[in-house]
């Protein structure tokens, strides 16, 4: 397993959501760090999620930042799913009860090593495979290594 961050849709959607300005500050402060330290990945689904929840909840009227948003994740190198991912998501959901989605999610991140799954969906430090929820709304990331 490697350090990195898995980053769950939530965290990205709360960066544009300027209504919970709390949330809006902590998720901020999660990717920067997560920019920085070259430790952030994430899935193609993340990205479509985002751009789904930004536009139906109207966050912005600007099409193109989105677009652009999700163009600056390209650098994650999102994992897509495949049969491997989902099988190991039948077994996630199964043996913890996830949501279908989320279950996916996690067996992305497991795929891309990950030791952390940034979510606050989840149970915060329920682990899963040797990996870590942690709940980025209540701890920020000097916390957490």
């Amino acid at each position: 397993m490697s350090d990195n961050f898995f980053v769950d849709t939530n965290v990205l959607v709360y960066c544009r959501d300027l209504a919970s300005v709390d949330k809006h500050v902590r998720a901020k402060k999660w990717l920067d760090f997560l920019w920085r330290s070259r430790r952030g990945v994430i899935s193609i689904q993340v990205l479509t999620e985002y751009y789904e929840v930004v536009r139906r909840r109207k966050m912005t009227t600007d099409v193109a930042a989105v677009e652009q948003d999700i163009r600056s994740l390209y650098s994650w190198k999102p994992i897509s799913l495949g049969t491997t991912e989902i099988d190991r998501a039948f077994a996630i959901r199964s043996e913890f009860s996830c949501s279908w989605w989320d279950s996916l999610m996690l067996s992305s991140a497991l795929t891309l090593g990950s030791r952390y799954f940034l979510s606050e969906d989840l149970q915060a430090n329920q682990v899963i495979e040797k990996m870590r929820i942690v709940n980025p709304f209540d701890v920020s990331p000097e916390n957490v290594l």
